[in-house]
């Protein structure tokens, strides 16, 4: 676990307190003010939207042991603050460093994982499996991004034996640093789609933002590829990276044969002759269960366990939920739908 010192040499920051503040141990490490409280650490960030700075000494007041902030703007706070604020360039920059710094420190193996679609559940899934035998650190929620992915690395205890990240973007670039920050071991893109496609321009330059995953891939590395998937297959041949494929294809090497759909709307198939089963009704899940049964094994868990493990398996909120309501099952995969149509949809449920 770092300290409050560690994070400021890790960020390139000064810090005035010494001794046995500076050697605090940090607890949460976050940019909403809101739900921060003693022993964490607060990053004032400037978007578009907000400047993080106007929260800083409501957020000392609170019990945060320190807050980031802009050189710029530490001058406007009072003399008080000064021995518990980390003082840096860019507060952005600073956290992203800090991350990058104690990724390696950790020394752990890391999945990172992207795609346009089934991260969060592919994430879910591999943390349901591995969670039998291992200590993992994750993705909360979906905080996939610049920020996300940082502020989930340094939320890491250090007890941690595995970490899986998410990794997001919408932009060419942005996966690039995020992975060149978490550094995975095992990188995992679960599909190609038109999601962003607007920001990206097209699928080609699609393609080519999830694949910087493989950036900061550590030497000798793997990359777990939908194998179904014609783009990722003909990139993969491009490069000399280390493949594995899943999907349902024959060219698969992780493939799901015999789907069926039970009268509970759950979804067997079977891999390397064990059969497995997920408690929601989408064939397009198996891909996000598959990463997960060949991490499982990689691992050395025997197939058996992980069967059991993905039998058990909750699927995120709005995202192939099974709802009940007057005997009627609903299926509520709605999570990237249009906000206004989505919370329509799920208003219509609640009055059944």
């Amino acid at each position: 676990m770092p300290t409050i010192a560690n994070l400021a040499e890790w960020g390139k920051g000064e810090f005035a307190a010494h001794g046995a503040v500076a050697e605090q141990p940090v607890g949460r490490v976050g940019t909403d003010s809101r739900v921060l409280g003693k022993g964490d650490i607060f990053v004032a960030l400037t978007t578009e939207r907000d400047d993080g700075h106007r929260y800083v000494e409501s957020a000392l007041n609170k019990g945060v042991s320190a807050a980031i902030v802009a050189r710029e703007k530490a001058p406007e706070f009072l003399a008080e603050f000064s021995e518990r604020l980390i003082v840096v360039e860019q507060p952005l920059v600073a956290l992203q460093r800090m991350a990058a710094e104690y990724r390696r420190i950790l020394d752990i193996p890391v999945i990172g994982i992207t795609g346009s679609n089934g991260k969060t559940s592919t994430r879910k899934m591999i943390g349901t499996v591995l969670a039998k035998r291992f200590r993992l650190g994750h993705t909360v929620s979906n905080f996939n991004n610049h920020i996300g992915v940082p502020t989930t690395l340094l939320s890491f205890k250090g007890a941690e034996e595995i970490g899986i990240i998410e990794m997001g973007a919408n932009h060419l670039g942005e996966i690039e640093v995020l992975s060149e920050i978490a550094l995975p071991d095992y990188a995992i893109i679960t599909n190609v789609g038109y999601a962003h496609v607007g920001e990206f321009g097209s699928l080609k330059n699609t393609v080519e933002a999830k694949w910087e995953i493989t950036s900061g891939l550590k030497p000798g590395g793997t990359v777990l590829l939908n194998g179904d998937d014609a783009r990722l297959k003909k990139k993969a041949a491009e490069t000399e990276t280390e493949a594995v494929f899943f999907g349902f294809s024959t060219r698969c090497d992780i493939r799901a044969v015999d789907v069926h759909l039970d009268k509970n709307l759950h979804m067997h198939f079977t891999v390397d002759g064990t059969r497995f089963e997920i408690s929601v009704p989408a064939r397009h899940m198996i891909y996000n269960a598959l990463p997960a049964i060949a991490l499982g094994k990689h691992f050395g868990m025997d197939a058996a366990d992980i069967a059991d493990a993905l039998k058990g398996f909750e699927p995120a909120a709005m995202r192939g939920v099974i709802e009940k309501r007057n005997g009627v099952q609903f299926i509520v995969d709605c999570y990237n739908a249009n906000p206004s149509s989505m919370t329509g949809a799920l208003q219509m449920l609640r009055d059944v």
